[in-house]
């Protein structure tokens, strides 16, 4: 978690005063209490996800009212591009927004992840914000 910290303060330019939580699940289920969090960050993880339905779900059950979603993706150049790490592929920005959307969030904006060093795909890696509808 400190990693991921300092990924972030880095990348915003801004300490980051959150607390964060670590959490092991399963392919559907973060098995988090309901309304706990005011944000969720998943980082450049949907992409694995086989279930990806049923998560984005069960990510909007955690999420207090008013709460945000954070996805830190990798964006696809064409429809169906997969990587070698993931059996599922990737979204293009259009798909991505769709899909969530279509899982009961409504989409706020996004940020371009370009300002790291870190960051081995600038050119693809965005960050969606979106709250529950």
């Amino acid at each position: 978690l400190i990693a991921f910290k300092n990924y972030y303060e880095n990348l915003f330019d801004k300490k980051i005063n959150s607390k964060f939580t670590l959490a092991i699940g399963n392919e559907t289920r973060t098995n988090l209490p309901a309304n706990y969090f005011d944000k969720v960050i998943v980082v450049d993880a949907l992409h694995h996800f086989t279930n990806q339905k049923e998560m984005l779900k069960d990510l909007k059950t955690i999420l207090k009212p008013g709460a945000y979603l954070y996805l830190d993706e990798k964006i696809a150049k064409r429809s169906n591009e997969k990587i070698a790490c993931s059996t599922v592929p990737l979204k293009t920005r259009k798909e991505l927004i769709q899909f969530v959307e279509d899982c009961g969030y409504i989409f706020i904006e996004e940020y371009k992840l370009t300002k790291t060093k870190h960051n081995f795909n600038k050119d693809r890696r965005t960050m969606f914000k979106f709250r529950p509808s």
